[in-house]
């Protein structure tokens, strides 16, 4: 075994309970999770995009970090049922405008244009999908608030589908890493990343659906938290976190070869940066919280 692969299973041993723990805590401890995750991938975005000589206003992009996930989780703990999202994205607008409104206080005209747009984008790829993770974790169905751990009363609508996209990302990206490594031909995309290929592609949708399928199984047999959902919105659903899983990893894959590095960052032994294992999640977790959003409302 390589030191490399050493190192990613002894970081996945201690991290994965973590998650698990902090998933089913919820609550204010998972809030704590997600600002720690942002801000760490914020100072991995600021390094990056220090490479086209752009650099964060550290007090500035911090509050607002704070500011987006807090509105995420006041606004999902405490508000009916679309107040909260309104208010939430709301909130997420005023963020992007403040950003807008330290540039004009700020008085450079100097490359303002480039400054500005890259602020909000590096504001934007890592607060808002990971601000809907609490969105998710706490989702509202019929004014129960799903907060408190109770496999028994069938309330965990949030925390399933919260187990149910990281574990279909997280999979269907091995499944492409394995059947890519074994039948990878044709390339996917070999201007942005030589080393995917199409064959790769295919095997991690497949095994990313019939992760999705599982975990409806185990539902459906053991904890009956979500039976409203029906197989076929799974396997929809799993099918569009494969293919927004890939477009993530590629994007990612886009950004760092821009910025001629290999890695976001080395917090993660053995699997880079933050930023490196949230490829994928900055897509599908987004995705997840809208379709389950959306199925809940009109199905």
């Amino acid at each position: 075994m390589s030191p490399d692969t050493s190192k990613r299973l002894i970081t996945a041993a201690v991290a994965v309970p973590l998650l698990i723990a902090f998933f089913l805590l919820g609550g204010i401890p998972f809030f704590i999770l997600i600002v720690f995750v942002a801000s760490a991938g914020i100072l991995e975005m600021d390094a990056i995009l220090k490479t086209r000589g752009v650099s964060f206003n550290k007090p500035l992009i911090f509050t607002l970090t704070v500011a987006v996930h807090l509105s995420a989780y006041v606004n999902s703990k405490y508000f009916e049922k679309n107040a909260g999202i309104i208010i939430y994205l709301a909130v997420l607008s005023l963020t992007c405008g403040l950003i807008l409104l330290f540039q004009l206080l700020n008085g450079d005209v100097s490359e303002c244009i480039r400054k500005t747009a890259l602020t909000i984008y590096g504001h934007l790829y890592i607060n808002f999908p990971l601000s809907t993770a609490i969105l998710l974790r706490n989702f509202v169905i019929d004014n129960i608030r799903i907060m408190d751990f109770s496999i028994a009363s069938g309330d965990r609508i949030g925390t399933i589908f919260l187990f149910f996209v990281v574990a279909v990302t997280f999979l269907s990206d091995t499944g492409a890493y394995f059947v890519g490594r074994r039948f990878g031909r044709t390339p996917l995309a070999p201007k942005i990343s030589p080393g995917k290929s199409l064959e790769g592609a295919i095997g991690g949708v497949l095994s990313g659906c019939a992760t999705a399928l599982f975990v409806k199984f185990l539902d459906t047999s053991i904890f009956k938290i979500i039976p409203d959902f029906s197989y076929s919105h799974t396997l929809v659903l799993g099918g569009l976190l494969c293919i927004s899983g890939i477009v993530g990893d590629l994007f990612e894959s886009m950004m760092k070869r821009d910025a001629d590095i290999k890695d976001a960052g080395g917090l993660l032994p053995g699997h880079g940066g933050i930023l490196d294992r949230l490829d994928s999640l900055s897509f599908t977790i987004p995705v997840t919280y809208f379709y389950v959003k959306i199925f809940y409302s009109f199905f």
